[in-house]
């Protein structure tokens, strides 16, 4: 009798363990670790600046004190993706 009562009893605690684990867990913020240094183009070269931005669309495209666009680096000739100015 116990053992039958242990039988039907366990599916149903492990399936609400499992939703209960399911639900307890957030994805991380995307924004605190999608930082990155941003680079203008020069010519067909991208060159560093000291300006940090985020790949996470905040609006407000991230510049330069010269106003130049900034962009995130992939390689010393691209650096395809707009950043945008981190909200911080």
């Amino acid at each position: 009798m116990k053992r039958k009562i242990v039988k039907a009893i366990f599916p149903m605690i492990a399936f609400i363990f499992a939703i209960t684990v399911a639900f307890a867990f957030t994805p991380a913020d995307r924004s605190a670790d999608a930082l990155y240094v941003g680079y203008k183009r020069v010519g067909v070269n991208c060159v560093a600046t000291d300006v940090i931005c985020t790949d996470v669309n905040t609006g407000v495209i991230c510049k330069d004190a010269s106003n130049n666009t900034l962009y995130r680096f992939i390689s010393p000739t691209q650096c395809p993706e707009q950043l945008w100015k981190p909200m911080l």
